[in-house]
């Protein structure tokens, strides 16, 4: 045991030696510290969004800039010199498109004086409203029969565009080039729509006030936890992000192996090509070596992790005030830290075993790719169905996939709080703990002879004899 420790000392030496490593360890805090600084910097920075409101009806304008009020990020502009209000349409939509494009600026002294967006409402708009309510609303005045008629290919492309409006956009037009930011398009739409029920109310004899007055009645949904304590059984905003943090977690179990078994598979490789390794085992058994090399990196290797829950941690505090903080809180008090160590030691055990297997095999990285594809693969599948198991965590594949040594670790992390089955909880738990101490047997048998061996990897046939020790 004093030789493995020995061994383990001197893979943690090696490792946080190397500038790589702290690099490694403090780019994620770098990361959260400076998003949040970005954050902040980018809101107070954006740049004003100049948009042009043209309302031919009279109508909306004015309810439109009451809930523009306030709203800093926009700033309503005038129609350029040239524009007139009263003009049609498709003129003013030509006459501003230079403007939408960013070839003039609305304002040319100011370097953020580009039109952002175009709203127009034409006279007409009221032609447009679709009313459901209505049975010979969806008449297009068409009839089937005429297409005997059509003597031209061209009158049939005409008749299409009269039925679907293609040549007449339909109702509010809103033009900008930036299709992501949905904020003004949203306002809009909400404002008018609810202008035009108003007066269809009142056209009904309705008073508006009162239907609006009706339509904030609701009965609220509680929804409940059963398996709560008595008195804490409604579901809260902790309860929810509970609910998700397992793929956070998983994520971090990802992450953490794969970095941990990148130094692993390099370590060993870069021993064995330099011939560092002939000389260790002169001094200590393979079983010794490999053991040590286990427990030196994965000891390293867990403190990215805690540098990861770290800074989650101090983003809660820092992000919006603190908002999120209790909610972070009440995770990392919660059972889930255990069953993330848990499934991290246990995958990173299993997973270890073979990486160091592989690069007894190899003598460089390229050797080593080819071997490592599948096991990459492996990995990848659970993070690649996370979503579909994070909403339906009992699903009968969900449930058979994680009997699997090596997706147990990543599906059952996700599943954890759903909760499984408690057949599934232990048995996979038992599977996984078994499949352990057989992988370190089948991985110790090739590690063995692979670091010893010299020239190209061995073939399939060569690797089956090694794992039943014929060689």
């Amino acid at each position: 045991m004093k030789i493995i420790a020995l061994i383990a000392r001197r893979e943690i030496g090696d490792i946080i030696k190397t500038i790589g490593f702290w690099i490694g360890l403090l780019v994620f805090p770098a990361i959260v510290a400076v998003t949040v600084v970005l954050l902040s910097v980018m809101q107070m920075a954006s740049a004003t969004r100049y948009y042009i409101l043209v309302d031919q009806t009279g109508r909306f304008e004015s309810h439109i800039a009451a809930e523009m009020e306030g709203r800093s990020q926009f700033a309503a502009a005038e129609l350029p010199a040239g524009l007139d209000a009263a003009m049609s349409p498709q003129d003013i939509v030509e006459g501003l498109r230079p403007y939408l494009n960013g070839e003039r600026r609305l304002r040319e002294d100011d370097g953020n004086g580009e039109l952002f967006a175009l709203i127009l409402l034409p006279a007409d708009i009221e032609e447009s409203i679709v009313r459901p309510y209505l049975d010979d609303s969806a008449d297009d005045g068409f009839d089937i029969s005429d297409i005997a008629n059509i003597s031209d290919t061209s009158d049939i492309a005409d008749i299409i565009d009269d039925i679907t409006g293609a040549d007449d956009p339909q109702g509010i037009q809103y033009w900008a080039r930036n299709l992501t930011a949905d904020t003004l398009p949203a306002i809009v739409r909400r404002t008018v729509n609810e202008e035009i029920r108003r007066a269809e109310y009142t056209a009904f004899g309705l008073n508006p006030e009162t239907v609006a007055d009706v339509q904030e009645v609701y009965l609220p949904l509680s929804e409940m936890d059963p398996a709560a304590a008595e008195g804490e059984e409604e579901v809260g905003v902790a309860d929810r992000v509970r609910q998700y943090a397992p793929v956070g977690f998983m994520y971090l179990i990802f992450i953490s192996l794969m970095t941990s078994l990148q130094y692993l598979l390099g370590n060993t490789m870069e021993e064995k090509s330099s011939r560092i390794i002939d000389t260790l085992l002169t001094a200590v058994t393979p079983g010794e070596m490999m053991a040590g090399k286990l427990l030196g990196i994965g000891f390293v290797c867990i403190l990215p992790a805690a540098a990861l829950l770290l800074s989650a941690f101090a983003f809660a505090v820092l992000f919006d005030g603190g908002a999120l903080l209790g909610e972070v809180q009440a995770i990392l008090g919660s059972e889930l830290i255990l069953w993330f160590l848990f499934y991290y030691l246990g995958g990173y055990v299993l997973y270890s075993c073979i990486y160091l297997a592989v690069g007894s095999l190899c003598n460089n990285q390229k050797e080593a790719q080819g071997m490592m594809m599948p096991l990459m693969l492996v990995q990848i599948l659970p993070v690649a169905i996370m979503m579909f198991v994070l909403t339906d965590p009992n699903n009968a594949v969900a449930r058979v996939l994680s009997w699997v040594p090596f997706f147990t670790p990543y599906l059952m992390m996700v599943r954890v709080t759903a909760p499984p089955p408690m057949i599934d909880l232990i048995g996979t738990s038992i599977v996984l703990l078994l499949s352990i101490p057989l992988m370190v047997w089948l991985s110790g048998r090739v590690f063995r002879l692979g670091v010893l061996r010299a020239g190209q990897p061995p073939r399939i046939v060569e690797l089956w004899r090694m794992l039943r020790g014929l060689e």
